[in-house]
Formats: structure tokens, sequence, C-alpha cells
């Protein structure tokens, strides 16, 4: 595999990280937003009226509450394996970067050069 192909793995990995960390983010500011209309809902002049709001829109709340927890469930699941596989990648991967191998050829090449003259 060349280097070229192991940076652009290591970057495709870090870029699928940080689009799992934003929905994630997006999926928290959802929920976040539904337990303060609920808190609103409850709270709002009477209690009765919150109280028979929430109980009138209870399936739809609960399937919406099951469907966002299944998948920040899974979002977690794949986000903790992206970040696992980045790691072993990385650990893994102990071959010099093709930068660092023209810094070290150039320097061997400079070296060379000074000893012959």
């Amino acid at each position: 595999m060349s280097a070229l192909h192991e940076d652009y793995r290591g970057e495709d990995a870090l870029n699928v990280i940080k689009d799992l960390e934003q929905r994630l983010r997006n999926q928290i500011d959802k929920l976040e937003h539904l337990r303060l209309s609920v808190g609103e809902a409850l709270s709002s002049g009477s209690s009765s009226t919150g109280f028979d709001f929430i109980q009138q829109n209870s399936a739809d709340l609960r399937t919406s509450l099951l469907e966002h927890q299944d998948w920040l469930g899974d979002l977690n699941e794949r986000l903790e394996a992206v970040q696992l596989n980045t790691a072993l990648f990385l650990q893994m991967n102990t071959k010099p970067r093709p930068q660092e191998q023209r810094h070290r050829l150039r320097d061997v090449l400079y070296l060379v050069k000074r000893r012959i003259s």
C-alpha cells in the first residue's frame, strides 16, 4: 500500500469521525429541543393543559424518542469503531511519511557531498 494511500485513509477516517461527531451533536440538539418543548408544555398556563398535551402526543413522543435513542446508539457504536480503527491504524503505521523520507534523503545526500569534497 502506498504512503499516499495510507495518508488518504488516515485523513478520511478523521473526516468520518468529525462528520459523526457533528451528526451526534445535531441529534443531541434535537433531543434538547424536545426536552425543552415538553418542559414548556408542562409548565404552560395550567399544568392540566400541558399534561393533556403530553398525553395526546405521548405515542408520537415515545416513537420519536425511541428512534433517536436507537439512532444515537448506532451512531455511538460507529464512532467508537472508527476511533478504534484510526487508533490502530496510527499505531500500526510506523513508516515515515514521504515528506520525512525526502528530508532524510536530502540530509544523507548533503552529508555524502560534504564527505566527497
